[in-house]
């Protein structure tokens, strides 16, 4: 009999450990989804659309700090699309028209250096790819021909 109660000890006490864990995860996954919310809540999409009802345009806020602006044409990617750092400061531009690549492509560092510079036509890497580092040199140049290089 000393056995048995002992056992049911041991059994309550494993239940106690288990039901404090699985208190402590469901505490855990309530917290972050009000983290996830609160985050998500300083986000803001404005969309603006053409008289058909397809997207114009879209800029995307967070934390009310532009983050990117996308253009549209005909419901396809045209224009100069724009990213930004969190700080504000332009990350990368890129040309599309009617839904392909299409002109100047460049990435910045966030102190406002170019990184990559490329040219696309038709969705095809055309002309000079460049890579800078963070002071300007030149670290990779690569000569393209309708995408494959030359």
């Amino acid at each position: 009999m000393v056995l048995k109660k002992r056992n049911f000890k041991i059994l309550i006490d494993i239940l106690q450990i288990n039901i404090f864990h699985i208190i402590q995860r469901s505490l855990m996954k309530q917290i972050l989804l009000i983290l996830l919310f609160l985050y998500t809540a300083q986000a803001e999409l404005l969309k603006e659309f053409d008289v058909n009802g397809l997207v114009k345009s879209e800029k995307n806020y967070i934390k009310r700090i532009l983050r990117s602006e996308k253009y549209y044409k005909d419901g396809k990617k045209h224009g100069v699309f724009k990213s930004y750092f969190p700080s504000g400061e332009i990350f990368s531009e890129t040309s599309y028209k009617e839904g392909q690549l299409d002109g100047l492509s460049n990435t910045y560092f966030k102190t406002g250096r170019l990184k990559y510079k490329a040219y696309y036509i038709l969705g095809e890497k055309e002309g000079t790819f460049k890579k800078y580092n963070k002071v300007g040199v030149v670290l990779l140049e690569e000569n393209f021909k309708m995408g494959k290089r030359s």
